[in-house]
C-alpha cells in the first residue's frame, strides 16, 4: 500500500514552518482554513513522486506530466469546507489528496455518492473525481492537516475521452 510514513507527513506539515499561509475564511458561509502553496522542485519533488506512484497504481492511469503545485490545508478548531466539488479548470479530472495526522477531533473527510467517510489515518493517500462532491466537517479539537493535488488532462495518459 502507498502512503506517507508518520515522519513524512511531520515534514509535509513542517512546511507550514517555511512557507507563506493564506487564511480563507468566507464568512458567514462555513469555509475556513489556511492553506500553503507547495511548488514542485527539487526538495519537494518526492512528495509529488508519491502521489503519482499511488495515483497510477490505483487508477491504471499513467501520470505524464508532474503538478506544479499541491496545497498544504490546515483546519483548526470551528474551521470546515462545505460540501463542494472541486472545478476550477474545464480541464480538472482527478483529485488526489493525503491525510497527514489523525490527532485531532471532528474534521472528518466525507465523500458523497455514495457517502463514505474516509478514516483518520496518518499518511492515507485517496484519489477521486473533481466532478465528486465532498467536504471537510467541522474540527472540534486540535488540527486537522492534509495536501491536496488537481490533476488535469495534460498531466495524465487517457487513452479514452472521459464522458
Amino acid at each position: 500500500m502507498i502512503q506517507f510514513t508518520e515522519k513524512e507527513c511531520l515534514d509535509i506539515i513542517n512546511l507550514s514552518l517555511i512557507l507563506k499561509g493564506t487564511d480563507r475564511d468566507e464568512s458567514p458561509r462555513p469555509i475556513k482554513y489556511t492553506f500553503y502553496n507547495v511548488e514542485y522542485n527539487d526538495e519537494h519533488k518526492w512528495i509529488f513522486e508519491r502521489l503519482n506512484e499511488y495515483f497510477t497504481s490505483n487508477t491504471g492511469i499513467e501520470v505524464i506530466a508532474n503538478l506544479d503545485a499541491i496545497h498544504l490545508f490546515n483546519y483548526g478548531p470551528g474551521n470546515k469546507f462545505v460540501k463542494h466539488k472541486d472545478i476550477y479548470h474545464e480541464n480538472q479530472v482527478y483529485n488526489i489528496g493525503a491525510s497527514l495526522n489523525s490527532d485531532f477531533e471532528g474534521g472528518e473527510f466525507k465523500l458523497y455518492n455514495p457517502d463514505i467517510i474516509l478514516p483518520k489515518q496518518t499518511g492515507n493517500v485517496y484519489t477521486f473525481s473533481c466532478t465528486r462532491e465532498h467536504e471537510v466537517l467541522e474540527v472540534t479539537k486540535g488540527n486537522r492537516w492534509s495536501i491536496i493535488g488537481f490533476y488535469h488532462y495534460e498531466h495524465l495518459n487517457l487513452k479514452r475521452s472521459l464522458v
